[in-house]
């Protein structure tokens, strides 16, 4: 086997073994110290370090090599004599016990391949968005250290949500236009009628900013989503015009509406989501007892409702306060054709009207 004598006069040596002379072991000792004291430079080394087994001999000798002890010498004969033909082994270092040599024995491994990388999967704060790695890798072979290198990617979400919104209802203008209606004609102030007369009548109803609130069951499809929302809101009448006559009114007006409404949801790298939507359902419109007295109409009431199409169109920014929980705020422009309904006698109907309000909300998502 390789280094066999070497080897074998070293531990015996070591260990102080009597099989030779005395005169023998001093001689055989004062020559390996001699050697294995000789400093070790790279050059010495003839074996490629490789990442094949090895034997116990070679392992050995390496690292006892790569492990100097302390102990020094001037000395700079080599033991070339011991060493087999053909072989240029190189110098070993002196060990003192037998120890010492199980010691670098245990402490030798063989070389092997790098471990496998860990995927590590991580989650921004907040959002509900993943980061996944990437399936590449590097190696700094010259320290052994795997690097792996990750791509973020937004994890897609879907599932059901509800929300709820309070808003403020800017106040608007009802405008009504019908038929005739029959009217007295009198002459003077205090004096008795002196006829009727049939005038058509152009009624204008001014509301005060109002209230009101809305709730919505939806479906979240990525950054779109789907849903069907309740909502009613309601504004105190101010006034009441006909024919250009004014006059401060009492009542209100509310309306209840009923709307599927889609959504898309602008994805960016924060806690900020910007959004716009739209909708379309039913709207029941009523005047809840609207009164005035308008000479020479006398009195005018309205206590009517009616219900027709309503249409939408919303824009407004949401924000992640948890993965689950979002609070919004959104503007609402709603459109609502075709009402009509009944003041002195007469059918009225109302041009569109466009009622502007502010939402602000949370959504759940589940």
């Amino acid at each position: 086997m390789k280094y066999s004598r070497l080897w074998l006069l070293q531990l015996a040596v070591l260990t102080g073994a009597t099989a030779l002379t005395p005169t023998a072991q001093a001689s055989t000792a004062t020559l390996v110290k001699q050697a294995v004291e000789q400093p070790v430079t790279a050059s010495t080394l003839t074996e490629p370090e490789t990442s094949r087994e090895r034997s116990l001999g070679v392992n050995l000798a390496e690292a006892l090599a790569a492990e100097p002890t302390s102990t020094t010498t001037t000395s700079a004969e080599t033991v070339s004599d011991l060493s087999e033909p053909g072989l240029n082994a190189a110098p070993v270092p002196a060990a003192t016990t037998l120890m010492d040599l199980e010691a670098v024995a245990n402490a030798m491994t063989p070389v092997t391949a790098a471990e496998s990388l860990t995927v590590v999967e991580l989650v921004e704060p907040g959002t509900g968005n993943t980061w996944a790695p990437a399936q590449s890798a590097s190696a700094l072979s010259d320290q052994g250290t795997a690097i792996a290198q990750t791509i973020p990617a937004t994890q897609t979400t879907t599932g059901w949500y509800v929300s709820l919104a309070p808003e403020i209802v800017f106040g608007y203008d009802v405008d009504i236009d019908g038929g005739n209606v029959a009217v007295p004609v009198i002459p003077a102030p205090g004096l008795p009628p002196i006829g009727i007369t049939t005038v058509p009548l152009d009624t204008s109803l001014d509301t005060d900013t109002g209230f009101g609130v809305s709730g919505a069951v939806g479906y979240r499809f990525d950054n779109a989503r789907v849903e069907f929302e309740v909502g009613y809101n309601n504004n105190n009448v101010d006034s009441i015009t006909v024919n250009n006559i004014d006059a401060s009114a009492d009542g209100d007006i509310g309306n209840w509406k009923f709307l599927i409404n889609g959504y898309y949801d602008f994805p960016t790298a924060s806690r900020f989501s910007p959004y716009v939507g739209g909708g379309a359902g039913l709207a029941v419109l009523s005047a809840n007892d609207v009164s005035a007295t308008l000479p020479p109409f006398g009195e005018v009431s309205i206590d009517d409702s009616d219900s027709s199409f309503i249409f939408q169109f919303k824009a407004g920014a949401g924000y992640d306060i948890t993965d689950e929980l979002t609070a919004f705020l959104n503007y609402r422009l709603m459109g609502i054709p075709g009402q009509s309904f009944e003041a002195l006698g007469t059918d009225l109907d109302a041009d569109t009207l466009f009622i502007h309000s502010l939402q602000l909300g949370a959504r759940y998502e589940f």
